[in-house]
């Protein structure tokens, strides 16, 4: 069972790179017949994975302090639940 999930995952992997493969080969291959040169294909790619990168590490960003800020909340309200507790036992 295990080994048809990783055949599966495998696959959609050849298949997302393929696809990969193929787009970067269209936008090279359209760059060389509107531009003259396969490079400045190349450069777009690189400018929007580029873009890409800096939108995922800007979202990762802003995801990683609101968990951050919550994990604190968390841990403030468990910290004043076991001083209650601490408190309540001195007392009886």
């Amino acid at each position: 069972m295990k080994n048809i999930e990783v055949y599966k995952k495998f696959a959609y992997y050849l298949a997302v790179t393929l696809a990969s493969m193929v787009l970067f080969y269209a936008i090279t291959f359209a760059a060389e017949r509107l531009l003259g040169h396969e490079g400045y294909g190349l450069i777009a790619v690189l400018a929007v994975l580029m873009v890409a990168f800096l939108w995922v590490m800007a979202r990762e960003s802003v995801e990683n302090d609101k968990r951050k800020a919550r994990w604190a909340e968390q841990d403030a309200k468990l910290l004043q639940r076991r001083l209650m507790e601490q408190k309540l036992r001195s007392q009886g």
